[in-house]
């Protein structure tokens, strides 16, 4: 799908998932950056029944922190991956 949207021009793409979507985006190294909501809620133990669990990244891949809104006490972040040179 994801080549299929680059070979029509299309080169960036947000998507909006759950841990399998991320598990698949990350085994792919399709994940650039990444966006995340804090809310102010404390929910107690939540099912694990059904949680996708991938392999381990070989190397660990470092985000860095690029935009932090706060309204009506959720915390909006922004990371962005950091990409060795070369």
């Amino acid at each position: 799908m994801i080549q299929g949207l680059r070979d029509r021009g299309l080169k960036r793409v947000l998507c909006e998932g759950g841990p399998a979507l991320l598990s698949t985006l990350v085994a792919h190294d399709l994940v650039d950056d990444m966006c995340f909501t804090l809310s102010p809620i404390l929910a107690g133990p939540q099912p694990a029944s059904g949680l996708v669990s991938a392999p381990a990244l070989a190397v660990p891949q470092t985000l860095r922190l690029r935009h932090v809104l706060l309204e009506a006490e959720y915390l909006y972040m922004r990371y962005q991956r950091i990409r060795p040179a070369g």
